[in-house]
């Protein structure tokens, strides 16, 4: 159970020895339920601030659940999130993962390549650079900004100094404020700051509840957290709404590595469905994993505490084995992994290109789910009538300048502003798209 979890948490560290780090901080939250129906408690289950107190080289007794670190992608799910906040985004929209330049930064992906048009919530789910400093553009840094600092987010400077790059993470944030973070997410936008307990065997051996309260202090922590002596006493806020935290269970909903090529369902040895996003900082100083559900949160960080990089610090390959198999090592509880939409999600027909909500133009619809409470004040706009006939422009997208295409052909972009209407487009790519049967 809880204990073989806290086992699991410091034989990770040691087995992570000689790749290049040594050291790591986990934090493990639980959600339980508490007297009150719909809200959750924050109680730290596990908490391992470094690899050994006395046998880490250079900095046992450093706490590193608290120390400032760049979350890299760590961030993204906050910046899609605030994006369905502001009705400035739908999860099933296609943005364009392509060369992106303004001016003095030009982001790239992680991997170096493109992957063209891609909904918003597939370019979550794979963590893809460019669409999330396009939706950052959207919502702007000072609103992500202020999102991040109303989940807990404490280490953030108060000047200027991230533009869009924030999302990727050019900043610097604490692993156990940044788990609060997303355990708000998994409470479906509910914030409340953790609390640390003492166990049972705490509370009848001496020694024991010493040596703890000298590594972890939890009363010092909680009231660092909290700003009140009692963490208990902190008002619980509403940060996101359900929809939005639904919507991200929907992006963020993916197979553990070690059952990604489990294609077998064995019945009564499946285990709950998880949510988890990886962080890997510029330079590999940082190796960041989260992973969730209704249930559990459980938070990895990866590195050295003299900042030292290494390329085998990348969040999905050095961070997510370890926090995946902690969230396997944890009890079942008697309750849903994963939360009920509840009429927080609604289904809406969308264009199949444009992942807009479909207009009378679009040929080729699909289904998508939506926060409930999202104002849809955007309709396709990729599909429209043209001149001279009832052709509707087609549902396969060819760039304005590539000439004729079978089964018609591209109206210039100079005779397309003749129209009445502008050209379509998709996001600030540059790229405009006129297209006919």
């Amino acid at each position: 159970g809880i204990e073989h979890a806290r086992h699991r948490a410091a034989d990770g560290l040691d087995c992570h020895r000689g790749n290049g780090f040594e050291r790591g901080g986990i934090q493990g939250t639980g959600k339980g339920r508490n007297r009150l129906r719909d809200v959750s408690s924050a109680e730290v289950l596990a908490r391992v601030g470094s690899g050994g107190f006395y046998s880490t080289p250079g900095g046992g007794q450093v706490d590193l659940c608290r120390a400032q670190r760049s979350p890299g992608s760590a961030l993204k799910p906050f910046t899609y999130a605030l994006a369905l906040e502001q009705n400035v985004l739908y999860p099933s929209e296609t943005l364009l993962d392509d060369t992106l330049d303004f001016g003095a930064y030009s982001p790239g992906n992680f991997d170096g390549g493109y992957n063209g048009l891609i909904s918003a919530s597939d370019a979550l789910r794979h963590s893809l650079n460019v669409p999330a400093v396009l939706v950052l553009d959207r919502v702007g840094v000072p609103a992500l900004d202020e999102l991040l600092r109303s989940l807990g987010l404490t280490t953030l400077k108060r000047d200027d100094t991230y533009g869009l790059g924030m999302t990727l993470g050019n900043c610097e944030v604490r692993l156990d404020e940044l788990i609060a973070a997303y355990a708000a997410v998994a409470n479906l936008g509910e914030w409340r700051p953790l609390k640390i307990v003492r166990t049972a065997v705490d509370a009848t051996s001496s020694s024991h509840a010493t040596s703890s309260s000298r590594h972890f202090q939890p009363a010092a922590y909680g009231k660092e957290a909290t700003g009140c002596a009692d963490p208990d006493a902190a008002e619980r806020r509403r940060v996101l709404s359900r929809g939005t935290c639904l919507s991200l269970y929907e992006s963020l909903e993916q197979a553990l590595p070690n059952e990604w090529e489990s294609n077998v369902v064995v019945a009564g040895n499946m285990g709950p469905r998880v949510c988890f996003k990886t962080g890997t900082s510029t330079g590999y100083h940082d190796a960041w994993a989260f992973v969730f559900n209704a249930q559990y949160v459980v938070g990895v960080w990866m590195g050295n505490n003299d900042g030292k990089g290494t390329d085998r610090l990348v969040g999905v390959r050095a961070a997510l084995p370890l926090a995946g198999s902690i969230m396997r090592a944890l009890p079942v509880l008697n309750r849903p992994a994963w939360p009920e939409p509840a009429g927080d999600l609604r289904r809406v027909v969308v264009c199949a290109v444009s992942g807009l909500p479909r207009s009378k133009w679009c040929a080729h619809t699909k289904d998508a789910l939506m926060p409930a409470d999202q104002y849809l004040h955007r309709v396709c706009d990729v599909h429209r009538p043209i001149r001279g006939g009832d052709r509707r422009i087609g549902t396969t997208l060819e760039p304005a300048h590539s000439g004729a295409r079978k089964r018609g052909r591209i109206r210039p972009h100079r005779r397309a502003a003749r129209r009445s209407d502008p050209a379509p487009r998709l996001d600030r790519c540059g790229k405009k798209f006129i297209l006919v049967y």
